[in-house]
């Protein structure tokens, strides 16, 4: 048995709710019978008081992931029924069917959030 190397990532895939195409990491298309999906946004790149998506809603849990930069922390606003400031590290975890979007309050260029769909999160509780 050997490894695999992917090297065609990110690959932009539309996605609902958003007005562009969003930059997909992993997903089942990459690995077959992937059990999740891994989308990344540069935050310093999309820029402050932006947001990839305006209000939407997932059939699956969406996990927030604002990985450790350093200083400066990237921060943001995230909006889920709640409106929370989360500065990085962080994990957000947002329930399938509920409408949410985030905000960037503050990031530098390469500060990316994922966000992590996990089509079975949930189910069975």
């Amino acid at each position: 048995m050997s490894i695999t190397v992917i090297t065609n990532i990110p690959t932009p895939v539309a996605m609902e709710g958003h007005s562009k195409p969003v930059p997909v990491y992993f997903d089942p298309s990459l690995v077959p019978g992937a059990p999740l999906s891994i989308v990344g946004v540069d935050l310093g790149k999309l820029g402050r008081g932006k947001s990839p998506a305006g209000p939407h809603r997932h059939d699956e849990t969406e996990i927030y992931f604002l990985p450790d930069y350093g200083e400066p922390k990237a921060r943001i606003k995230v909006m889920a029924g709640e409106t929370t400031v989360v500065e990085s590290p962080a994990l957000v975890v947002i329930p399938a069917g509920v409408e949410h979007c985030f905000e960037v309050l503050d990031a530098l260029p390469g500060q990316i959030i994922f966000g992590i769909f996990m089509p079975d999160a949930g189910k069975g509780e």
